[in-house]
């Protein structure tokens, strides 16, 4: 199934997960009103950080699950402009 979470800034950001829940890995998908640089941290539900990932809105970025016990944990968007957030879930 895929995860669509709407814009918390003045600009439209646009993330997508998919598949979520998963195991091993999944694929993250930002869309923007412009083509900008992104960054993608995954935190666990304790506030802890687990991840770092950069890609380019427009394109397709795989999150690999390595070192994730199951679970649930939160995907933050960012670019220079907006943000967003999402729930993911580790199987």
């Amino acid at each position: 199934s895929t995860v669509g979470v709407l814009s918390m800034n003045r600009r439209n950001l646009g993330v997508t997960v998919f598949p979520n829940p998963f195991s091993g890995q999944t694929y993250l998908n930002v869309l923007a009103d412009e083509k900008q640089e992104f960054t993608a941290t995954v935190f666990d539900l304790q506030g802890r950080l687990v991840q770092t990932l950069h890609g380019v809105t427009g394109s397709t970025l795989l999150i690999p699950a390595d070192g994730m016990p199951a679970g649930v944990y939160i995907l933050k968007v960012n670019t220079s402009s907006a943000e967003n957030t999402a729930r993911i879930v580790v199987q």
